[in-house]
């Protein structure tokens, strides 16, 4: 839309006296994340530099969120969640790899395929 279209030359912020300036550090309005696996595509089958990536990620301040996915080996999902835990993030879990590297459907009319599927989210979790 064009200044215009809003019946003047002015946009609502500054017919509304609001600035359009931005004058608050950005941390202040959003919390800014970070999607592992897609950062670090190695990743995705739940195997690879798994904990590298995360000390990566966690050495930078800027991400105060970050959205993991699937460890296959045991003792390196331990150590990532001891490690997630005391760096002070928020973690998030995407499923997305999983399924889809293992062709897995949780939406599937046959309840065998749907079970593989919801089982393998609880073995994760």
């Amino acid at each position: 839309m064009t200044p215009a279209a809003w019946g003047g030359s002015s946009w609502p912020h500054s017919r509304l006296g609001l600035s359009t300036s931005m004058n608050i550090p950005l941390h202040h309005c959003i919390r800014p994340g970070i999607v592992q696996f897609m950062a670090f595509p190695a990743t995705m089958k739940g195997e690879g530099p798994v904990l590298e990536s995360y000390h990566a990620i966690l050495a930078d301040d800027y991400f105060e969120v970050i959205e993991v996915t699937w460890i296959k080996d045991a003792a390196v999902r331990a150590q990532a969640k001891a490690l997630l835990a005391s760096a002070g993030v928020e973690v998030k879990y995407g499923a997305q790899p999983r399924l889809l590297t293992q062709k897995l459907d949780l939406n599937s009319p046959d309840a065998e395929v749907r079970a593989r599927a919801a089982g393998g989210r609880k073995q994760t979790a």
